[in-house]
């Protein structure tokens, strides 16, 4: 059923929308599944198998990769192939945690990465929402501040896209910043940058 998938997208039209997108949104590739994960939860899985195939075809030409938490990371890291060599490659945590289960912050999500392609991992110990004085504080550790310069050199990212009002709550936001975020149109989050449905910043 696998190897029907390509033959069935192209049945559906969905190839051709691909096709429109990318040349729409001047993006080098894009990839629809035909599911809806609102609708199906379930189909998360299906990106993240799509997602890691895709990955597989591009990673040997990267060494350094940077991974953010959530849910749907997780579940990229989950369904990745096992492989039996080692791979040249360093696993980075792209953002702090944000205080919510330690299964899908970004410092496991690098461990569980890097154990599938028998790489290594790099990890974060600070916080995603801390004070900029702080932060300058804590670089300053050695341990934090290698990391950090890990981050510099990431040459490959992966990050999923959320929902606005979702994430204002994962990342523990005042009811004042959520009416803020929804007032101005927010409709999705990354890297704690809010966008409207014209991918422009209104809240950070």
């Amino acid at each position: 059923l696998e190897n029907l998938s390509s033959f069935i997208s192209e049945i559906k039209g969905i190839t051709k929308l691909e096709d429109i997108l990318t040349k729409r949104l001047g993006i080098k590739k894009i990839i629809i599944i035909p599911s809806s994960i609102d609708e199906c939860p379930a189909c998360r899985i299906d990106m993240a198998k799509v997602a890691g195939k895709y990955f597989f075809s591009i990673v040997k030409e990267h060494k350094i990769i940077g991974i953010t938490g959530g849910t749907t990371m997780h579940s990229f890291a989950d369904n990745l192939h096992q492989i039996k060599n080692d791979m040249p490659v360093t696993i980075v945590p792209a953002r702090g945690g944000l205080g919510e289960e330690v299964e899908i912050q970004a410092n496991n999500i690098a461990a569980m990465i890097s154990k599938k392609l028998n790489g290594n991992y790099v990890l974060l110990h600070v916080p995603d929402n801390i004070e900029k004085d702080i932060m300058e504080s804590i670089s300053n550790i050695p341990q934090v501040r290698s990391t950090l310069d890990a981050i510099e050199e990431i040459d490959l990212l992966i990050f999923g896209i959320g929902n606005a009002s979702d994430m204002a709550r994962r990342r523990k936001s005042s009811d004042e910043e959520c009416e803020v975020i929804n007032k101005r149109g927010a409709v999705s989050e990354a890297f704690g940058h809010y966008f409207n449905i014209n991918g422009e910043i209104v809240y950070e």
